[in-house]
Order: C-alpha cells, then sequence, then structure tokens
C-alpha cells in the first residue's frame, strides 16, 4: 500500500518544530529514525495530515554528559550510541541491550528517543531506562518543559503521553558507578527479531561483598517493562552466587502487575516458562 497525502516538513530548530506542531495539532506526526513510522504510513495505519522531520535539527542529534549521566537528543541514532566511546564510559548496560534491536542497518537509521517514544511493551532500550530510572525531557509549543519518568512515559496506560503540541528533546540515563555490575539478556525467535522476553540488570558491592542497590527490569511479562520487584528484594543484602540468582529469578512473578501477554510471537505460557531463565541469565551477565 501507499500512504495517504501529506505534507512534509523540515524544520531546522526546536522552536519551528514547536510551531508546526501548534499549528498542525494531533495532524502531525514526527519523523526520526522512520524506523516504526514509514511502516506505518505505507500500510495507512497512520493517516497524518503532516510529517515532520527533526533530522536537521542539529541541537538534537548530540551525546553529552550531564549529571552523572548521559543525555541522549530525539535525533541520536541507535548505532551512534552503541559505537560510541562516551556511551560505553559512562552506561554501558545501554550499549549491550541496543547490540540485540533489529540489524545494523535497522540501528543506523533507528533513533534511542524515538524508541521510547513507540511505547512498545517489548523494547530493549525502554527495558533498560526502566531498570536505569531514565527520564525524558519534553517541550511544548508555549515555551514550557517538564520532565517524566521514562518507567511512566512508556506505559501505555498512563496518562505521561506526549500531548498534540509537544516534542521529546532527549533522554537522560543515569552513569554506572565504577564497579557496578551490569547485564542484559533476551530470547528471540531467530536473530534480529522481535524480543519475546528480556530483562536488564544492575548492582553494586557492599564492603563485605554482599549485592547492594539492586535494580531489574523485563519486558514481555506485562503491556509494558517493569521493575522486578520480587526479584530484587531476593538478592538484596546477600552474596552473589549462581545459586541465589537462579532462586531469586523465580521470584519474576511476586507483583500482581505481572501477566504475560499472548501476541503472534509467543504465548503468555512460553513467556511465564522462560522469564525466570532470562532473568537468571542477565545476573550472570552482571556477574561476569
Amino acid at each position: 500500500m501507499k500512504p495517504v497525502d501529506f505534507e512534509y516538513t523540515a524544520p531546522r530548530s526546536v522552536d519551528e518544530a514547536l510551531a508546526l506542531l501548534a499549528r498542525w495539532g494531533s495532524d502531525a506526526t514526527i519523523l526520526a529514525g522512520g524506523q516504526s513510522l514509514i511502516p506505518l504510513l505505507a500500510a495507512r495505519t497512520v493517516r497524518p495530515r503532516c510529517v515532520i522531520d527533526i533530522n536537521r535539527i542539529a541541537e538534537l542529534d548530540v551525546i553529552g554528559e550531564d549529571a552523572g549521566g548521559l543525555r541522549i537528543g530525539a535525533a541520536v541514532r541507535q548505532a551512534d550510541c552503541e559505537a560510541s566511546p562516551l556511551v560505553r564510559r559512562v552506561c554501558p548496560l545501554l550499549v549491550a541491550a541496543i547490540g540485540w534491536i533489529a540489524s545494523l542497518p535497522v540501528r543506523n537509521r533507528g533513533t534511542v528517543v524515538g524508541n521510547l517514544a513507540q511505547r512498545n511493551a517489548i523494547s530493549q532500550i525502554s527495558t533498560v531506562a526502566v531498570a536505569l530510572g531514565a527520564r525524558l525531557r519534553i517541550a511544548a509549543a508555549n515555551g514550557s518543559e517538564r520532565t517524566v519518568a521514562a518507567e511512566s512515559f512508556v506505559d501505555a496506560n498512563s496518562p505521561a503521553t506526549l500531548g498534540p503540541a509537544e516534542l521529546v528533546l532527549d533522554c537522560w540515563f543515569p552513569g554506572l558507578a565504577p564497579g557496578t555490575a551490569w547485564g542484559f539478556y533476551e530470547v528471540q525467535r531467530r536473530a534480529a527479531h522481535y524480543a519475546l522476553v528480556s530483562a536488564a540488570v544492575t548492582y553494586a558491592r557492599g564492603p563485605s561483598g554482599n549485592v547492594t542497590a539492586v535494580r531489574v527490569a523485563a519486558s514481555g511479562l506485562a503491556a509494558r517493562p517493569l521493575r522486578l520487584a520480587g526479584v530484587e528484594a531476593a538478592i538484596d543484602g546477600r552474596a552473589a552466587t549462581p545459586a541465589l540468582f537462579c532462586a531469586a529469578a523465580q521470584r519474576a512473578f511476586d507483583d500482581p502487575v505481572v501477566e504475560p501477554i499472548d501476541d503472534i510471537h509467543a504465548t503468555a505460557a512460553y513467556r511465564r516458562a522462560v522469564a525466570p531463565t532470562i532473568v537468571e541469565r542477565a545476573f550472570l551477565a552482571a556477574a561476569s
């Protein structure tokens, strides 16, 4: 199929993009990497009257250190993050997760922020954003700005979504302190395909060598990536051993909001069966 007719614009500044959003409202859509948008346009699943291409806005194509973390602009490609020495040093968990996304040609076009803006229930970047406590900065046409926790933003049932005249400027990911263990693992039906279940893990070690500050998030277990509080509680304060990781991973379903989903890629029963193994392997990756 072919997309419906639309007006194409390519603003050179954030102010110009916001003015266009204010003019077109809900009839406009943002084009960054286009890896999700272009197929939707071709299938006429979305029918915008105006497509606003933000790729010529230089200030959105920036990766920088900020407040002990990384600020990644809305036009930054996934492949650029994957190859960035700065990202590898400050937030290697994000690099590990991006490496699981589709293929290099897709990552050469897809953007980190665009991936989050899709609010996909099963997304490698969203899983890391929830695990780390990332935050998105959003600008409005009236000149205001707000910051939204990624955990709320990626929840399709949350009101923390974009208004018709708002634009995500960037996403801030906390940096990992020296000595922090981190791991990411997922299962796919085949290489470079959709994730069925994924897990992201970070933890530190206290003076006695026990696990502290553990954070675990997983996707494929609900309609959004989730923090797994039961797993975190089972590990926090204990000695890091493979046996502990295995036992704690069985607590992935302690939270009542965990409800694996059925879709064309896998059944809920399969996800429920495989999830503890994926969480365990993420911990083993962190331990290594």
